[in-house]
């Protein structure tokens, strides 16, 4: 996983970002990614991209 990979284009919001925010803030939902990281929060093309990751982070 590229962590500079812009995954959420409409709020330029980077796979690192997200990854970091999960290990962080100790997240466990999509819901609560968009929250912190805005990511999938304009047009939700990306929002199977944060589960995604969110199930990678978390195998």
């Amino acid at each position: 996983m590229e962590e500079d990979q812009v995954i959420c284009s409409c709020m330029n919001v980077t796979t690192g970002a997200i990854v970091n925010a999960i290990k962080k803030e100790g997240l466990t939902t999509p819901e609560q990614i968009q929250d912190v990281t805005l990511a999938a929060t304009a047009c939700g093309g990306c929002q199977d991209f944060l589960v995604d990751i969110l199930d990678e982070v978390n195998a």
